[in-house]
């Protein structure tokens, strides 16, 4: 497993606006859930409408992925009221729907440290610069 991600994967603590989270294929429920470290909470699924940005097929009921990571742009707090929900979750039961992203992971903030040389010293011009002014079209319009 990529170093990287394993990094990424040990953040994953929450699921709230704007966490990074693991989105992984539930066949119990047939719905990607996120992925939460603490036991008895309550389950978030993800929403169908998300699945286009985060790179999701379902072909036949069964997607081309089992698992993505992605971050939570909403998310709603649900009670079911049927038995026979999409979630197959028992009546009564709370859940979140969220919506998500696609993770994309921030280029560094600190850029590679310059030396003093390169920092103070004037660089010598390369010629490129004069052959620029030299090459340019004279300006139309001069009254000929």
């Amino acid at each position: 497993m990529n170093a990287d991600l394993k990094v990424c994967l040990n953040d994953i603590v929450s699921c709230e606006k704007n966490d990074p989270v693991l989105l992984e294929w539930s066949d119990a429920h047939s719905a990607f859930v996120v992925y939460q470290q603490q036991l008895n909470c309550i389950p978030a699924f993800l929403h169908r409408d998300s699945f286009p940005a985060l790179g999701i097929i379902l072909d036949e009921g069964i997607p081309n992925r089992q698992h993505t990571i992605g971050v939570i742009t909403s998310k709603e707090l649900c009670k079911v009221i049927k038995s026979g929900n999409r979630y197959k979750m028992p009546k009564g039961s709370h859940l979140y729907r969220v919506q998500a992203k696609p993770f994309c992971r921030s280029p560094p903030l600190i850029s590679a440290p310059t030396t003093e040389k390169d920092s103070t010293s004037p660089q010598p011009p390369t010629g490129e610069e004069e052959d620029a002014v030299d090459n340019a079209p004279a300006a139309s319009g001069s009254g000929a």
